[in-house]
């Protein structure tokens, strides 16, 4: 019989095996292309991203990261006029907080219905790419459905430019569940009514699941640094160096 500290290593080892493959282990039907900041190769957690059912495009910024994509969804095939008609329309899932829009200050401990944003020009010249395309676009975030909220969502996401989409689906107020477990869920929604061939998220988990498309974007904070650099002019006196931009 195994003692009780072997069976709780084992139990401990199992636990962590799980939780370290979970984000991308779900339902993979094809290979994927995952576009990502290469310093994020380094990590030594994220090592599992380049197996057999991911392909690890990794570029230097932002910027080039979103050139990358963009030069992906150009090679994309072109669909006949006949079949087109008869398909369902292609989809791209954005995320919102620290993907398309990021907080002007430095404050994490304000609300964010008490903060301005300002979108990230790299995922906003992604959006516009996408549009002229013929992309229908949705927004999946994990803020809350709470009066007033979907409201100030949609002020942040017009402000800044996002004015055309087609869904914007803010978190229940009585979800329980994970926050990559409501995102699999409202693409699922989606998923009835339109073809989702790309997801875009700056948390590694919430690329995971069901209904994902086959380009997967992960936008890492570290990347928005050099973009709110030049976004957001800082007041002499105060150092970024050290501090979450976003």
């Amino acid at each position: 019989m195994r003692s009780v500290t072997t069976q709780l290593t084992w139990a401990l080892a199992t636990v962590s095996a799980l939780c370290f493959a979970w984000p991308l282990q779900a339902s993979v039907e094809h290979k994927k292309n995952l576009f990502m900041i290469d310093h994020a190769c380094e990590r030594r957690d994220h090592q599992q991203l380049v197996d057999d059912r991911h392909h690890c495009v990794a570029s230097k910024d932002l910027d080039a990261l979103v050139d990358l994509v963009i030069a992906y969804f150009s090679n994309q095939p072109k669909e006949s006029a006949s079949t087109a008609a008869l398909a369902k329309q292609k989809m791209v899932i954005f995320d919102i907080d620290e993907t398309v829009l990021v907080r002007t200050n430095q404050d994490h401990t304000t609300l964010w219905s008490h903060c301005d944003f300002v979108a990230l020009p790299p995922i906003m010249r992604l959006y516009k790419h996408l549009l002229a395309q013929g992309y229908k676009i949705a927004f999946v975030t994990w803020r809350k459905e709470l009066p007033g909220s979907r409201d100030k969502t949609l002020y942040h996401l017009n402000t800044n430019g996002f004015q055309a989409f087609e869904a914007l689906y803010l978190r229940p107020k009585d979800w329980k569940k994970s926050c990559a477990e409501w995102k699999e869920h409202a693409r699922g929604l989606l998923a009835k009514d339109f073809d989702i061939v790309a997801t875009l998220d700056d948390k590694l988990s919430n690329l995971g699941g069901l209904h994902t498309g086959a380009c997967l974007v992960w936008v890492c904070e570290r990347a928005h640094r050099p973009v709110m650099q030049r976004c957001v002019r800082f007041p002499k006196n105060v150092t970024t160096r050290g501090k979450r931009l976003c």
